[in-house]
């Protein structure tokens, strides 16, 4: 893949949890994420917004990680916006809303944008960032997909897929 200077682009690495260097790819959108009639069990928020999602069979987990700024509609034509230096606490019932919610589609626009649409009608929205990552998605088999900086998606596959590579 080539930069606009004409020059290839390095491959996006990252370490896994045991410390060995697992080799991503760029990817364009869009995307469709493998995420649907996954259930949301737990709302997370540290320094970051997290939905963590299971399927069946029991034990396939995601993670969907929100670093920055998103949207939540309700289902009702209503739309909060979270942004990064807003107090969870003061988020209120539309988060709470997700807590067992289904995700019915997990897709990725061209620009990095991710859309998460729920079984009760609500849907988010994640805009990428221009200096920092928007978002990444965890999944069964360490498969990894993230939205960096100007929305430049990333993808790792499972670990099984590229072991046989």
């Amino acid at each position: 893949m080539e930069s606009h200077q004409g020059k290839v682009a390095a491959k996006p690495k990252i370490h896994d949890a045991a410390g060995a260097v697992r080799v991503g790819e760029t990817v364009a959108g869009p995307l469709e994420l493998p995420l649907a009639d996954a259930r949301v069990t737990q709302v997370r928020s540290d320094h970051a917004f997290s939905l963590v999602l299971d399927e069946e069979p029991p034990g396939r987990q995601w993670i969907v990680r929100v670093e920055g700024p998103f949207s939540l509609a309700d289902g009702e034509h209503r739309t909060a916006t979270f942004g990064e230096n807003a107090r969870p606490s003061a988020w209120g019932e539309a988060i709470d809303a997700l807590l067992h919610a289904t995700l019915v589609t997990g897709s990725v626009a061209p620009d990095g944008t991710l859309t998460l649409s729920f079984d009760r009608g609500q849907r988010m929205e994640v805009l990428p960032q221009e200096q920092w990552e928007a978002w990444q998605v965890t999944g069964p088999g360490e498969v990894l997909v993230v939205c960096g900086p100007g929305g430049q998606l990333s993808r790792w596959p499972t670990q099984h897929a590229q072991e046989a590579s």
